[in-house]
């Protein structure tokens, strides 16, 4: 780190009560978190560090496209089908635009795995760049450390003999609680780069591994840096999570010390492939371009990228909770190997309740319509598969079965009287 940046030396309350036998002061703890500061003593102890670990892996192989599978996704495209089958696993395939610099992209977001196939830049007779393997983080966290080896499965039925894996982008995430950005945030922040970006507000979003979408609102996003390079990122993820329905994922991977009626903060860093080339110069070696091959590396990486994007809390004073999640977050990451992945079922978070709400009005709207009576109405939607689940949204607001009939029969009466359908 920069040498003019001043860190805070960090003690723990049993700490404070050992000597240190040279120079006869409160005895330093290395994982305190209490952090002496030019403004005093700063108390982290409330902060907790929930998940530390790989968020995203775009994986990148050189070789050259196997022409039967070409084929196979032209001739799918041109039946107008969208589902095709690779290595086992359903994808909807698309034909991309030249901005995407790929042909084509196969797509499956349950299995959490999004395919680039057939490089513009280059002939699809001749070797190139012409596969990248962009990967979610349940997959991560499901297959663990043969995450690389089940991407070479598919690189091995896209690309012909010889190819090789080329580069590799990441991004690292470290979710906490206990700690809110401050208004003067950005004023605070120090960085090398003159893109910053201040985002408001969490919006829906589609499985796309580059960027949080977001709208207006208080201040829930800050992003600094390009795509291209190295972009640090500070958003809710809570409220992220909840938008893209992975609600129950990631609370199950904070696990109980997880804080419901508190937000949860990620800072994130987001390495193009380029700047992991350069570190892996630095580093001197030159065989880094698998996620597998970063991992013992992951803790310097970090470091470095906090080291020169960084919170002061004043000139040239490290603030302390940069600091904690500098030196902190990666101990956390052994736990990510080790994660139990489980399926459960989906509870009716936000945006679930405003599924079941909009197909029910839609649907209640539809049957007035077509002057169904509300008798047949009713039989129907207690056949649904997902009555069940409309029960339990109902049942979490206080309302009883009965009480569901009423407002439903109502709410068909308005439309037969006052609404479209009469």
């Amino acid at each position: 780190m920069n040498k003019k940046v001043k860190e805070s030396k960090r003690y723990s309350l049993n700490s404070l009560k050992v000597l240190d036998m040279h120079t006869r002061q409160p005895k330093e703890d290395p994982k305190g978190r209490l952090f002496a500061t030019s403004k005093g003593m700063v108390d982290l102890s409330k902060v907790n560090i929930l998940h530390f670990g790989t968020d995203t892996i775009r994986q990148l192989y050189h070789g050259i496209p196997r022409q039967p599978l070409l084929e196979q996704l032209q001739a799918t495209l041109d039946d107008d089908q969208s589902l095709f089958t690779l290595c086992g696993h359903p994808f909807s395939v698309s034909k991309m635009g030249k901005m995407s610099g790929y042909r084509y992209k196969l797509q499956n977001n349950a299995l959490g795995i999004i395919i680039l196939f057939g490089w513009y830049y280059a002939a699809l007779e001749t070797e190139g760049t012409h596969l990248k393997i962009e990967v979610s983080p349940h997959l991560i966290m499901k297959r663990k450390s043969d995450t690389t080896n089940f991407l070479h499965r598919f690189a091995s039925q896209c690309l012909e003999k010889g190819w090789k894996p080329s580069a590799v982008a990441l991004h690292l995430a470290c979710d906490f609680q206990g700690w809110s950005p401050t208004p003067d945030f950005i004023d605070k922040f120090i960085t090398r780069t003159k893109n910053i970006k201040q985002y408001f507000g969490i919006a829906d979003a589609s499985f796309n591994l580059s960027e949080v979408a977001t709208v207006y609102g208080k201040s829930q996003s800050f992003t600094f840096g390009k795509a291209d390079a190295m972009q640090i990122c500070l958003y809710q993820k809570d409220l992220e999570a909840d938008k893209r329905d992975k609600s129950e994922f990631w609370e199950s991977v904070w696990g109980e010390a997880y804080n419901p009626k508190l937000p949860v903060w990620r800072l994130e860093v987001r390495f193009h492939h380029q700047v992991l080339n350069e570190l892996a110069n630095c580093l001197g070696k030159k065989n880094l371009t698998t996620s597998y091959r970063w991992y013992p590396y992951l803790r310097e990486i970090w470091s470095y990228a906090l080291d020169n994007n960084r919170l002061e809390i004043s000139t040239h004073h490290l603030a302390p909770v940069w600091q904690l999640l500098r030196d902190d977050g990666p101990d956390n990451i052994k736990s990510m190997m080790a994660f139990p992945i489980s399926r459960t079922k989906k509870k009716t978070t936000g945006s679930v309740a405003r599924n079941i709400a909009n197909f029910l009005g839609n649907l209640v709207s539809l049957y007035a319509r077509q002057f169904f009576t509300f008798k047949q109405f009713w039989e129907y939607i207690q056949g649904l598969h997902i009555w069940p689940l409309i029960l339990s949204h109902y049942h979490g607001k206080g309302l009883g079965i009965n009480d569901i009939r009423d407002k439903l029969e109502s709410s068909m009466l308005d439309r037969y009287l006052i609404g479209k359908a009469a």
